[in-house]
């Protein structure tokens, strides 16, 4: 067996082992940052039911939470239908949601929930619904506010607002009576040296103005 599949064999066999999570978390998101080849090796092998079990049963844990968000965020990083089904099976948005709301001042457990979403989110249509009930709007909405100085943070928080958005009424519904809108406007001014955040804002306020088009 390869790298992964060892990783993946550890977390199943070492589910309540905080510390080996952690550290198997951290390796899996390492090893799929390299590459297709090595997600559909991670998919195959059960990664993402790893993951979210770590997910569950570490919920104060700081570190487990950022890793295994971050380790999701690779493993979806694809736009193959088949990755989001896997994850959708195993209820991952209301994981990485819970992560979310769970450590609210950690801006990297912020930072990891929010790209996971964006992956999560990204195509699949059902996930965008499960992310608008379980509470993921309004968690990166508080994001937003919380870290107003991370940047890295305000721009995944934007992106994946946008996806959770994207064709889906209630979900913009709920962003603008969260006052995503408002506060990526402002944005616009507080970044404005910052093109990554700009541009992220940029398309959350179009994708959150009626007339879908910025002024």
């Amino acid at each position: 067996a390869g790298a992964i599949e060892v990783v993946v064999a550890a977390m199943h066999a070492h589910a309540m082992n905080e510390a080996l999570q952690t550290r198997a978390c951290g390796a899996l998101r390492n090893l799929l940052s390299s590459g297709k080849g090595n997600i559909t090796r991670a998919l195959n092998a059960g990664a993402v039911d790893v993951v979210v079990t770590a997910l569950r049963g570490h919920r104060a844990s700081q570190g487990v939470q950022e890793r295994a968000c971050g380790a999701l965020r690779n493993l979806l990083s694809g736009d193959a239908e088949n990755y989001m089904t896997k994850a959708q099976n195993v209820d991952a948005v209301w994981a990485v949601v819970a992560a979310l709301l769970g450590h609210t001042e950690s801006a990297l457990v912020q930072l990891q929930a929010c790209a996971a979403l964006r992956s999560l989110t990204s195509i699949n249509v059902e996930n965008k619904t499960i992310a608008g009930n379980a509470g993921a709007i309004e968690g990166m909405v508080a994001a937003l506010r919380r870290h107003p100085e991370c940047k890295r943070v305000l721009g995944q928080a934007c992106a994946a607002l946008w996806n959770v958005c994207n064709g889906n009424a209630n979900n913009k519904t709920l962003a603008q009576n969260a006052g995503a809108k408002d506060l990526a406007e402002a944005l616009l001014t507080v970044h404005c040296g910052s093109k990554r955040v700009v541009k992220e804002a940029k398309y959350l306020i179009e994708q959150l103005s009626d007339s879908h088009s910025l002024s």
